[in-house]
């Protein structure tokens, strides 16, 4: 008696997503295996028999596997993958790919990599889609080729990722998630895409380019850890709505040709935009080792560090290609004054003068160096030539004080013996107070001039320690004078 198997009872459920038409309610044509209502391809146990598995796949005329729940321990035989479609389908081990090509369209929509995947060597001839996948552990993809479009439209990325040694690629990662730490090293995109990307581990964009086309990275994230872009070529990228507080920028190169729209700096008192290079040196934010340390400790507890199964080496959080110095950091505030100095945006230029200035500030090493350099009499006079109101209360206090000290040594009166000083006519007068008002006024009228490098009220100091006074408002009051000009003069540049 001939027994008639049963078809499979997959059906791909998951209506309303971005999926190809075909795709909607797709069902399975194989017979069910086993007797448990699936074929062997769509069974859901993980630890099904492997080795026919693969021999069962090697039988496949067609390289479609919709749905199909790869077991464990799986390893994929030597197939040339032709318009090879991987949706909804479910990797229950390390996905392993390595130095494979794909001559056609390859699709991996709403793919799930539970062990990770490895694309190394890898060459994609034709688009390849890994819209809506998800990878759980990490996610390889050093040195792929790629002769067209690679897509991970609001992919997750929930462990490590790695793009490094990757040459003229098209990619599009608008609203991807990246939870982990995520590398682009000595990476070159033709043309990408990162809109409302989210950063939220440790990131590294080292020797980063982009040529051809302008990327937009756009909300870089919303919880972010660091954002790495030493060494990164600029030129072509575009910044919108992105989040830079714990972006480093040291050693950047083409800044001017960058873009910056609408973005997310950091903030201190009377500063709008600060880099997080700087907050860094100056303590002010927690470094990034330290945050690596405690990831390091938190995976531990967690026992999440194991060796990679690929190349036995484990795995650590990012770290810097450079090292983040003074000079670099002044450097960067620098380059990033040009920038908006370019574009006529006065006002952010200032901050970033502000921060090259203190990390030059900075560099002097020793305190006394610190404190009682030309920066620092810059830093503490006119906060670098950026505060108007600092030098004027200066100015004042320092009138106010000479004008003290005149009314208390005296001011000899041109063509005239008579000194006015406190208390040099105090037997004759009944109005002592009336009279004390009145020199200081004549005073303060003798220290402003003096200050101002003005012909004076037709007076001068009575005693040596008046010309001290009188020397030290020579030099002080033009000076202060200069500051407050040259801060309004910034505040009002257009």
């Amino acid at each position: 008696m001939k027994v008639e198997l049963r078809p499979c009872r997959y059906v791909q459920s998951r209506f309303g997503l971005p999926v190809r038409r075909e795709l909607e309610g797709y069902t399975c044509p194989k017979p069910e295996w086993s007797g448990e209502g699936y074929c062997i391809f769509h069974n859901p146990n993980p630890d099904k028999d492997h080795e026919m598995f693969r021999e069962q796949l090697k039988l496949q005329l067609q390289q479609c596997f919709i749905g199909f729940i790869f077991p464990r321990r799986f390893t994929f035989p030597s197939i040339d993958f032709h318009d090879a479609d991987f949706a909804f389908s479910r990797f229950c081990g390390t996905a392993d790919f390595q130095n494979m090509t794909f001559s056609g369209k390859t699709n991996f929509q709403y793919a799930t990599f539970h062990e990770g995947a490895n694309f190394r060597g890898s060459r994609f001839k034709a688009d390849v889609d890994f819209i809506g996948s998800e990878f759980t552990g990490t996610a390889w993809f050093n040195d792929t080729i790629l002769d067209a479009c690679i897509g991970f439209i609001s992919t997750h990325f929930k462990g490590e990722v790695w793009f490094a040694g990757i040459s003229n690629a098209i990619a599009d990662m608008t609203g991807a998630i990246f939870e982990k730490e995520v590398h682009f090293h000595n990476t070159t995109f033709s043309a990408s895409s990162f809109i409302e990307t989210q950063f939220m581990g440790i990131t590294t964009f080292g020797y980063f380019k982009h040529m051809g086309n302008r990327s937009d990275i756009d909300a870089a994230s919303k919880a972010p850890k660091i954002v790495f872009f030493e060494g990164v070529d600029m030129k072509h990228l575009l910044f919108r709505e992105a989040d830079l507080t714990r972006a480093s920028f040291s050693q950047c190169y083409n800044l001017d040709q960058a873009s910056f729209y609408d973005c997310k700096w950091n903030t201190e008192s009377g500063r709008s935009h600060v880099l997080y290079d700087e907050l860094e040196l100056r303590g002010k934010v927690e470094p990034w080792e330290k945050m690596a340390e405690r990831e390091i400790k938190r995976r531990k507890g967690k026992n999440q560090i194991n060796a990679d199964s690929n190349n036995g080496v484990e795995i650590q959080p990012a770290q810097p290609l450079l090292d983040v110095k003074h000079s670099a950091v002044e450097e960067t505030c620098r380059a990033f004054k040009k920038h908006f100095e370019d574009r006529r945006n006065f006002l952010v230029a200032g901050d970033f003068h502000e921060g090259e200035m203190e990390m030059r500030r900075l560099a002097k090493g020793t305190w006394g160096r610190r404190f009682f350099s030309i920066e620092a009499i810059y830093w503490l006079l006119s906060q670098y030539g950026q505060r108007w109101l600092r030098p004027l209360v200066c100015f004042i206090v320092l009138n106010l004080i000479a004008a003290t000290l005149y009314s208390l040594t005296g001011l000899q009166l041109e063509g005239d013996s008579l000194v006015i000083r406190w208390g040099s006519n105090l037997e004759s007068s009944l109005l002592f107070w009336a009279d004390s008002i009145y020199i200081y006024l004549q005073a303060l009228l003798y220290s402003v001039s003096v200050s101002a490098l003005l012909r004076g009220i037709g007076a001068t100091p009575n005693h040596i320690f008046g010309l001290f006074v009188q020397t030290v408002q020579f030099v002080l009051g033009p000076l202060l004078i200069f500051l407050i000009g040259l801060a309004i003069r910034r505040r009002l540049r257009r």
